[in-house]
């Protein structure tokens, strides 16, 4: 009884908390999670050490639920059966296709229970999955190991590509990779290896040769690809044609057909350029590829690719408000793991926002913000797992979709939007010139504000 009342004060005080918190225990259910984990290994294998235990710990890392991973293992040493320096080379050997299974098997349980919480989410690209692709460079490392000392350099550790669905703004696949100055090429045809037909990939023109454009095709998955000219073997079809305008820039269309002279393969495709405006000369023309049929017009092809950018919001927001990237890991497998963590963490806020709207309104969603939302966990979660420990939290594990859906909705019903509205900053001032002054000098603020006083 004590426990239920404490749990309502928390639904009706930090609301968001409490949804991303039930939201992790159907979505990481550790004995589920540590069965997938096992079977993507190749080399590791758990002896006491659960996959499991190696997640929590770095969630409440990424979420500045602690301050530091090392941190984290003491708040939980009771429950760890190995030494802090076992745990740090368990990550240290955690391999990228664990790390990828981890984003899939949590999406595989998120992508359900925002289907039940949002029926009616109408889709970008009618008769298509879309899906956004961008890769992302892990920041540079504190120079820790050994290998790093002798050099200024930043160690860089590591790159992943990210595939991220702009229907439900959940992160639908990751691809990780440990070599950070590797191309982002030799990554790629493990993406187009799992891709599926009626799907729509939206790309920059890195992702765009002949081969990847063949394979697409050959999986039965549209694509969206800003064209490389040196990298495409293509030849004209028709002749480039008036398409309309979109924002001020003219488009043109064409259809061309790309061919492999080594296999023969051929594709024919539409080409959509966009013009560089008359106003502003330099901006380059944007030449685009797809797949899509007719039925989608130039202006909506150019739109779709323009606004392309929600993924780089998406980074954006996994800097801003989580962490990461962690400055302090420097073997690529624990860092790279510490990026699946957070694309995970994302994809909970992401489920969490979509029961915002359901119940306040796509407008006012639009106006939350993921830093307030992430100012709140960061203060609550110590406190609130005091008072409600991991046993009460455990029966979000038995509920349905459909049921923790209802209870999602519910609680999302109770946030007062106020305390987590954006602050629109203002025009940007121009910059102030500053004097220089001596090493070292310093000023003193209180007799600097006296004198503007006296003024």
């Amino acid at each position: 009884m004590v426990l239920d009342t404490l749990m309502e004060r928390f639904e009706r005080e930090a609301p968001a908390c409490v949804m991303v918190r039930a939201l992790m225990e159907a979505a990481i259910q550790p004995d589920e999670l540590d069965r997938r984990l096992e079977a993507a290994s190749e080399s590791q294998y758990t002896r006491e050490l659960l996959f499991s235990t190696l997640v929590d710990l770095m969630s409440l890392t990424v979420t500045k639920a602690r301050r530091s991973l090392h941190a984290a293992i003491r708040s939980c040493r009771e429950r760890i059966p190995v030494s802090t320096q076992a745990v740090y080379g368990k990550l240290a050997r955690t391999e990228p296709g664990v790390c990828r299974e981890l984003v899939v098997f949590s999406r595989e349980k998120l992508q359900a229970i925002r289907q039940e919480v949002a029926p009616k989410a109408t889709p970008l690209v009618p008769g298509y999955q879309t899906l956004v692709v961008d890769g992302n460079h892990l920041t540079g490392t504190e120079h820790r190991l050994q290998v790093v000392r002798h050099t200024r350099a930043a160690p860089l550790p590591g790159q992943a590509l990210v595939v991220y669905q702009p229907d439900t703004h959940l992160i639908w696949d990751v691809f990780p990779y440990e070599d950070a100055h590797a191309q982002e090429r030799r990554i790629i045809p493990q993406m187009i290896a799992a891709a599926l037909p009626g799907q729509l990939y939206i790309a920059d023109r890195n992702f765009c040769t002949t081969g990847n454009l063949l394979d697409w095709h050959a999986r039965g998955a549209a694509f969206l690809i800003r064209r490389h000219g040196s990298s495409l073997c293509a030849r004209e079809i028709s002749p480039p044609r008036s398409a309309g305008s979109h924002n001020g820039r003219r488009l043109s269309e064409q259809t061309l057909e790309v061919f492999e002279e080594a296999t023969g393969r051929t594709l024919i495709v539409r080409q959509v350029t966009i013009h560089r405006a008359e106003k502003n000369p330099k901006l380059d023309d944007i030449v685009l590829l797809t797949t899509l049929p007719r039925r989608f017009r130039a202006q909506r092809i150019a739109q779709l690719y323009l606004e392309r950018w929600t993924i780089e919001r998406a980074f954006q927001d996994l800097t801003d408000n989580l962490g990461c990237e962690i400055d302090t890991l420097g073997y690529p497998k624990a860092a790279l793991l510490a990026f699946c963590v957070a694309l995970v963490s994302a994809n909970l806020w992401a489920v969490c926002r979509a029961a915002i709207a359901q119940t306040q309104g796509a407008k006012q969603e639009q106006q939350v913000s993921t830093y307030y939302l992430a100012d709140e966990w960061q203060g609550t979660y110590r406190g609130m797992m005091i008072a409600l420990p991991p046993a009460c939290w455990a029966k979000f594990q038995s509920l349905s979709a459909p049921q923790l859906a209802r209870q999602l909705l519910r609680i999302a019903g109770l946030i007062r939007l106020p305390r987590y509205t954006k602050t629109p900053r203002g025009p940007k001032k121009p910059r102030t010139q500053k004097l220089s002054g001596k090493v070292n000098h310093h000023v003193s603020v209180a007799r600097l504000l006296a004198a503007q006083t006296r003024r």
